[in-house]
């Protein structure tokens, strides 16, 4: 009976309008997880495997450096003022000072090594990917909270287990949350008032440059930005020549200050 009464021109330009934003905020959704779970993923891995590995030894070698520099630091200090050296406590004291160097150079290798086997994962057909994509966008159709605000928390879960398996390349999982939550879908169209519609169409343009703006800062950092470097093999060699660079002068440094400890400490003796 609701569904037979007669909408007028305005009310219609209304419901369209609040049908193409919820179709641009859509794909804005799928194209956002698409950049952070595939697209970023993928350039992160070529981008570790092929200049990654060089950027560790910098950065350790980096490290190395300036440990040396402040071990040679704390020497003189004790020399200055005519105080006992313990190396064992010196050591102790920097290895607290450089803590988080430590730490971020863990990091590094445990990118190099999701990067390794991110390389290993099952590349999937071209009939594979087209259906993985598309069972993906139709889940965030479906269960995106951003659309649908009002959904229960069984069906929140649903799409934190979707996107757990895009992130993952899980064809699998994704058809089968797919027919799960296809089969419990209504298929009835209510009509919805007015003022509702106003109400929903601000929250979707709000929505909308919320994703814009998220979209356009993750094309503007890492991983996303190192694309340059794998699409241009004039840039690729440019980076990889100013690494070594850097590099050979970080090692010649480390040399320095290795000779400038053993001076210290023969002095000392």
């Amino acid at each position: 009976m609701m569904g037979q009464l007669m909408e007028s021109p305005e009310y219609k330009r209304l419901k369209q309008e609040v049908h193409d934003l919820r179709a641009k905020l859509e794909s804005l959704l799928y194209y956002r997880d698409e950049l952070k779970y595939v697209i970023c993923e993928n350039i992160k891995s070529d981008y570790m495997l092929a200049i990654g590995g060089l950027e560790y030894k910098l950065y350790e070698a980096y490290c190395e450096y300036c440990r040396l520099r402040r071990k040679r630091e704390m020497i003189q200090a004790k020399i200055n003022r005519n105080e006992v050296l313990s190396m064992d406590l010196l050591e102790d004291r920097l290895d607290l000072e450089f803590r988080d160097y430590q730490k971020k150079l863990q990091e590094r290798v445990s990118d190099l090594q999701a990067a390794l086997e991110r390389s290993k994962l099952r590349v999937m057909s071209e009939e594979e990917s087209k259906e993985f994509k598309g069972l993906y966008r139709s889940l965030v159709k479906l269960l995106h909270p951003d659309l649908h605000p009002n959904r229960s928390e069984r069906d929140r879960e649903f799409f934190v287990q979707a996107t757990q398996a895009y992130k993952n390349g899980d064809l699998p999982t994704l058809q089968v949350i797919f027919q799960m939550v296809k089969q419990e879908e209504e298929t009835s169209e209510e009509v919805v008032p007015a003022m509702t519609l106003e109400g929903e169409k601000e929250k979707l343009v709000g929505y909308i440059q919320k994703m814009e703006k998220e979209i356009e800062e993750i094309q503007s950092k890492p991983p996303y930005s190192w694309k340059i470097y794998l699409d241009d093999p004039e840039k690729k060699a440019q980076k990889i020549a100013e690494l070594m660079r850097e590099l050979k002068g970080f090692r010649e440094g480390i040399q320095t200050q290795q000779e400038a400890i053993q001076e210290l400490l023969g002095r000392m003796k």
